[in-house]
């Protein structure tokens, strides 16, 4: 390979275009040889190899176009962003079940809601939602397991998060400075393994989340005025015997 390298080199000032090619041609045979050579480990580690190039990698969904190409994904081996001006709607992202890294959800200006999701059901990263404009409502009817942090935060016009089968966040919960957010409902989650932090969301009244036993670090509810006594009581009741 190094030797066939080398004559490319020596051959560039005479073909610089054959050269460029051949380069290429040389390069792309190695990645395909490392990437032959990689060792998978378990089943579910295998089934992710497995997934087809466009469900690869770290996907930037700016426009329908972008949403057509992943369209048939069932599961992400990567990262998904989704951002930008033009999308206002993502519910074609229905068939996705799982994503292997982090999804992150905006800043976006048309969105209107955060609901595209509807079939996902973990999330082997961190969970981020913020600065998305338009978008209404935040509704994850199928997540159960997100293995990092869950983040929701400078919302504008976001007045409702409703995650009915969510069980378990493995860092962080944060939901903050959200104005228009009224209600919080999680009703199923036991567990939050790092910080619980609910503040500065000017119009929550509501948060249900009955379930919950355990937080690994702190809980913070700050500056959440309108924000219900009876709420308050539930979550410390709850907490209490942790």
């Amino acid at each position: 390979m190094d030797d066939r390298a080398d004559r490319v080199g020596r051959q560039n000032h005479r073909n610089p275009l054959l050269a460029q090619q051949l380069m290429h041609f040389w390069l792309l045979a190695l990645a395909v040889a490392c990437s032959a050579a990689r060792p998978s480990s378990g089943e579910g580690k295998n089934a992710l190899a497995r997934t087809p190039g466009p469900c690869a990698g770290r996907l930037l969904i700016r426009d329908r176009a972008d949403l057509a190409r992943i369209s048939s994904c069932r599961a992400i081996r990567g990262h998904l962003d989704i951002s930008g001006a033009a999308l206002n709607s993502a519910r074609s992202l229905a068939t996705i079940r799982a994503v292997e890294g982090s999804v992150h959800i905006g800043p976006t200006l048309a969105l209107v809601s955060v609901d595209g999701l509807s079939g996902l059901t973990a999330i082997e990263g961190s969970l981020a939602i913020d600065s998305n404009l338009r978008a209404d409502g935040v509704y994850l009817p199928s997540l159960r397991r997100l293995a990092g942090d869950l983040s929701i935060t400078s919302n504008t016009a976001i007045s409702g998060v409703n995650a009915p089968v969510l069980e378990l966040v493995g860092g962080d919960l944060l939901i903050a400075g959200n104005p228009s957010l009224v209600r919080i409902d999680v009703s199923q989650l036991r567990s939050v393994s790092g910080t619980l932090d609910i503040s500065s969301n000017a119009v929550l009244d509501t948060v249900h989340a009955p379930a919950l036993v355990r937080v690994g670090s702190e809980v913070i509810l700050d500056d959440n005025p309108a924000l219900s006594a009876t709420s308050i009581r539930a979550l410390r009741t709850g907490l209490a015997g942790q």
